[in-house]
């Protein structure tokens, strides 16, 4: 979680101490030996976009959480998250959520524990769900009382909402001095030249950051390759996770019960749909799976909803991105945008905003799709969660490779 302030800090530090100049060592990776546990990481837009197979490959590391920057302040929002916790959580690692707190007064530290617990609940986050309040900003340069006061106005406002399992992130030189944290709680961080696992630092506190420029080999994910890892010592950023290590079972195991399904290489949403008779989007609602509606060979999905020859769910979702209208996701998914934003609660000027999700009324088993330039039989079908067959078959098409712009493909 380092930020602007804690290097600023840093450089003020080294220009007081007249430190000469040293050249960095390479960053820590999975040949670095005697390493501390890597048990979770933390993620912000620094890291950009994160794949599934970027975190499948984090967590074949011994990985096992994730903690997502959502918020600062009362306004920013981390543009990353959505995909962050969703992709997160598809390869089966535990997600927590930090806000990097600049408050000033307790009415400011109440309403960003506000903006911070509703934008957790945007993005679908349970009031179960690890929230840490990360206190390193600048702001917090004042004596020890009021940081005290306002750091429980930010916990009480939270634990108002239901978000009851709450962490505080800092530094090691502010634990106690700038601000008390109590015996046995703390993610704190302290980055020694060469971390080892026979230090054990901050043991007595829930978790120990001992590393901000840790590489995963192999990972592409969109910005710095350099991560924070942390030590879990209680096991709050990283329960219910199973061990990487632990050996797979060869007792035979009981059959996943009638209402659940596990997805094989090759599924779709829709082609699952047909195969168990339910509507795909209710497959896709049911298990907060949101467009482009990706799934994972072995992810079992929830088999909730109607069966798709009647009835069915009266809305899906759609996740925004950058460039999207109101107009122009309508165009996409068949649906008029009026509707979209009558649903939504969207009024004159209709801003949406990228990471939004916007309920998406679907109106009938029949919807469709207007194909435009530069469009694919492959790359829609993806968009709508259907395999490129079912689609060529629904609309006669027997050229995949051939489709029209302002052709209407039903599905």
């Amino acid at each position: 979680m380092k930020k602007l302030n804690k290097n600023i800090f840093a450089v003020l530090m080294v220009m007081v101490m007249l430190v000469p100049t040293v050249t960095a060592e390479a960053a820590l990776n999975k040949y670095s030996q005697g390493l501390p546990n890597k048990d979770f990481i933390d993620v912000a837009s620094h890291q950009g976009s994160i794949s599934t197979n970027d975190y499948q490959i984090i967590k074949n590391e011994g990985v096992k959480g994730v903690s997502v920057k959502l918020t600062e302040g009362t306004s920013y929002v981390n543009p990353y998250a959505q995909a962050q916790i969703n992709n997160a959580k598809a390869v089966g690692l535990q997600v927590s959520a930090y806000h990097f707190s600049r408050y000033i007064s307790v009415q400011d530290a109440k309403n960003e524990a506000n903006f911070f617990v509703n934008t957790a609940k945007r993005f679908g986050l349970s009031t179960d769900t690890l929230m840490v309040n990360d206190a390193e900003a600048s702001e917090f340069m004042r004596d020890k009382l009021t940081n005290n006061v306002f750091n429980k106005a930010f916990d009480d406002q939270m634990r108002s909402y239901g978000f009851k399992n709450t962490e505080i992130y800092t530094m090691g030189s502010w634990v106690n001095t700038r601000f008390n944290i109590n015996d046995g709680e703390g993610w704190i961080a302290n980055y020694p030249g060469y971390p080892t696992s026979t230090m054990n630092l901050y043991s007595n506190r829930s978790a120990w950051q001992f590393a901000s420029d840790y590489q995963f080999i192999g990972i592409n994910n969109t910005g710095t390759k350099n991560f924070d890892v942390s030590v879990d010592y209680k096991g709050n950023f990283t329960r219910g996770v199973k061990d990487q290590n632990k050996p797979v079972p060869t007792d035979p195991v009981a059959p996943l019960p009638t209402n659940e399904y596990v997805v094989v290489s090759g599924d779709t949403l829709g082609g699952i749909g047909s195969k168990v008779n339910k509507n795909w989007q209710d497959i896709a609602r049911t298990n907060n799976i949101l467009t482009p509606y990706t799934i994972f060979p072995g992810q079992v999905l929830k088999l909730a909803g109607t069966n798709s020859n009647g009835g069915g769910t009266n809305q899906f979702y759609y996740k925004v991105v950058s460039g999207d209208s109101l107009s122009a996701i309508g165009n996409k998914l068949g649906v008029s945008w009026q509707a979209i934003a009558q649903i939504n609660g969207k009024v004159s000027p209709f801003v949406i905003y990228p990471g939004e999700n916007l309920k998406v009324p679907n109106s009938s088993s029949n919807r469709s799709y207007t194909v435009k330039a530069g469009d694919s039989l492959s790359g829609i079908a993806q968009t709508i969660g259907v395999s490129i067959n079912e689609l060529a078959s629904k609309n006669n098409i027997t050229n995949v490779n051939l489709i029209f712009p302002n052709q209407v493909l039903n599905y």
